[in-house]
């Protein structure tokens, strides 16, 4: 089911702070780059009480962002401080709130950054800046349920903004999925990878091996393959590396290219169990 999003940009920079709207919900969220946040805490949006999210660079070549997962009632002043404070060297950040007064309590948005740290840390995508691990509160049932739903809607409006840390690297892929779907695969030169296309995209399945060692012409997808080993989602294996998780890519390229260690072309490559490129499939 479709989901209407409703993006504003506040000035006529491209760049600059937008407000984004969920059709049906109450969710809002507020964007700013950090040079503009100081002239735009003086807007309503910031006296709720909400969680935000702040992105700075990373510390490593692994990942494309570092990000802090915070709280606070109202979310002015927590900001406020952090724009003060020099160790929060943040580039951009994003306020989440409610457009109906009274309804996220501290209770909520305490819930609700344990929530969204605890799914950033399993999506294994962002380095994440919080030093301590937030602390889920108590709800009730009917309370759990609110959260649970801003926070599928947070999932779809922060990749507007270009903040990934809730894109998973990895998914859980049933064997009924995997059963019914067409495999693919890579064999050559030790190496036994299978995988399977879904609507998340291309699933290299657990199991799979892939080179130890990259030649140049693998170019960025090195990167991509130095965040799986940095992450655990591949380990060491005797003489090769093995995916220990169902592993999601953009592309059939760019798992071959991480599977075999250097250029290659995923439509060429992947091949079903009777010989037929991928590329003859489509």
């Amino acid at each position: 089911m479709g989901r209407k999003i409703t993006i504003f940009q506040i000035d006529d920079s491209e760049t600059g702070p937008k407000t984004l709207e969920v059709g049906g919900s109450s969710l809002r969220a507020i964007y700013s780059p950090r040079s503009r946040l100081k002239d735009l805490l003086s807007r309503q949006e910031y006296e709720n009480p909400g969680v935000y999210i702040l992105k700075s660079f990373p510390t490593s070549a692994t990942f494309n962002e570092r990000v802090y997962i915070g709280e606070a009632d109202p979310l002015i002043e927590r900001l406020k401080t952090h724009l003060s404070d020099e160790s929060k060297d943040f580039s951009e950040c994003v306020a989440i709130y409610s457009s109906n007064s009274g309804e996220l309590t501290k209770a909520h948005i305490k819930n609700m950054e344990s929530k969204l740290y605890q799914v950033a840390i399993n999506a294994k995508s962002s380095e994440i800046g919080n030093s301590n691990t937030p602390t889920a509160s108590t709800l009730s049932e009917a309370d759990e349920a609110l959260v649970d739903l801003f926070i599928a809607q947070i999932k779809s409006i922060l990749p507007l903004l270009g903040f990934e840390l809730l894109i998973p690297a990895t998914t859980t892929t049933s064997t009924q999925k995997i059963n019914e779907s067409t495999k693919y695969y890579i064999n050559r030169k030790g190496l036994d990878a299978t995988m399977i296309i879904t609507d998340e995209g291309y699933v290299v399945l657990k199991g799979s091996t892939a080179a130890k060692d990259t030649t140049p012409s693998i170019g960025s997808y090195k990167e991509i393959r130095e965040k799986l080993i940095s992450t655990n989602i591949i380990v060491p294996k005797d003489d090769k590396l093995e995916f220990i998780e169902d592993t999601l890519f953009s592309s059939p390229s760019a798992a071959s290219c991480v599977i075999v260690g250097t250029s290659s072309s995923g439509p060429e490559e992947w091949k079903t169990e009777k010989g037929i490129k991928l590329k003859d499939q489509i």
